[in-house]
């Protein structure tokens, strides 16, 4: 997976958007898909709570902005990951700047 989220990065023209555009862009493109499938996600687990391994509460869906469904991780990490990177490339202002996570 760290693979995914190089490609990400290295694909990402987003530090060159301002922020209104940048904000409109991962709403439509990752936080948008999150929250739908988040909510299709927890619905289903409830509708089959017989046949699931781990049962969840409708609950879980006032609880996704710190803690991701299982399966929709990712998405949430790339969203945290690219509102990182957008906020360091600005306060940076185009000098060389690395993060490291891990």
């Amino acid at each position: 997976m760290p693979a995914l989220f190089f490609l990400a990065g290295l694909v990402s023209k987003d530090h060159l958007k301002p922020i209104g555009v940048f904000a409109l862009t991962q709403l439509r493109w990752l936080i948008y898909p999150y929250v739908l499938w988040s909510v299709i996600f927890v619905v289903l687990q409830n509708v089959f709570a017989s046949a699931t391994n781990a049962p969840t509460g409708l609950n879980a869906l006032l609880t996704i902005v710190w803690q991701p469904v299982s399966v929709l991780w990712f998405l949430y990490a790339l969203i945290y990951l690219k509102i990182a990177d957008y906020a360091l490339r600005e306060w940076s202002q185009g000098t060389f700047c690395i993060l490291t996570i891990g």
